[in-house]
């Protein structure tokens, strides 16, 4: 029988053993080295304390990794990654890892509690639902092979230039939230691994600007003042962007599937459609 336990002394090894178990039969592929988990739990704030695991014996045999920060001005808890070895699925391990974790995220003060779902993930979507989780918003994902992003020449008088450093106030440019994992308290975790761009007008505000996740080709942010759209300049930016990764593609991760202005730039830009998730969310 399976113990019930928090990760707060689990290795990450074991967690990554158990990720790669859990996620070898995904609708899409999602096999990380250890070290790009490392990454992926430190730039979402992954806290062990409050995340729980089932243990048979030394093994962990299913999971849900939760981070913490704050989302629309509460304190949230936000699952980065809930599963289930295969040869474990269908005894109850998920559920009772949530009736374990849920107290556990309130009692630490959490008023929300953040997840995102695959749309195709029926079961997992039926077990969220089951402890209250609603779905807030659906997100697309959109690929740009590097073959694809012709050069784009800037309008008159605009002029492109590296960001040296993250400026969280460059929100103000956006249209639509982004998701957590791309939300501006994940991008200063990690800045050190990214590269940006902006675009400057005549006026010399910046009124664009792109970021790039060297190593993986994704883009977390990419936006656009109103007034200066329809402009090129979205796709100047991705196509500065290409030549600093060695990636495939360039991917664009849960995008707002109600923002249309972005599904008709997509088309435009010749991206290709990609996964979609729904954004769940539980009030504590």
């Amino acid at each position: 029988m399976a113990e019930i336990r928090p990760l707060t002394n689990c290795s990450i090894k074991t967690i990554h053993n158990a990720f790669l178990q859990a996620f070898s039969d995904y609708s899409i592929p999602f096999q990380l080295q250890q070290h790009k988990l490392e990454y992926l739990l430190h730039r979402r704030r992954f806290e062990p304390s409050l995340s729980y695991g089932a243990f048979v014996g030394d093994s962990l045999v299913a999971f849900t990794l939760n981070c913490m920060g704050t989302w629309n001005g509460l304190p949230t808890a936000y699952d980065t990654g809930t599963g289930t070895i295969p040869q474990y699925r269908r005894q109850g391990l998920g559920a009772a890892i949530f009736e374990a974790s849920i107290p556990a995220i309130k009692a630490a003060g959490m008023q929300q509690y953040l997840l995102e779902v695959m749309q195709d993930n029926v079961r997992a979507i039926e077990l969220y639902r089951a402890f209250g989780f609603g779905v807030v918003r659906e997100l697309d994902t959109y690929y740009t092979p590097n073959d694809i992003i012709a050069k784009k020449l800037l309008p008159k008088g605009y002029h492109m230039e590296t960001l040296s450093q993250f400026d969280p106030k460059l929100c103000s440019l956006w249209s639509v939230e982004p998701s957590w994992q791309n939300a501006n308290q994940s991008i200063l975790r990690a800045w050190h691994s990214m590269t940006g761009c902006g675009v400057y007008a005549p006026t010399g505000e910046i009124v664009g600007y792109a970021l790039l996740t060297t190593a993986t080709g994704d883009v977390p942010q990419l936006a656009v003042a109103s007034g200066h759209r329809r402009m090129g300049i979205a796709t100047a930016l991705l196509a500065h962007l290409k030549g600093h990764t060695n990636a495939t593609n360039l991917r664009l991760a849960n995008v707002d599937s109600a923002y249309e202005p972005f599904f008709m730039f997509a088309a435009n830009a010749g991206m290709l459609p990609g996964p979609k998730q729904y954004e769940m969310l539980l009030q504590c």
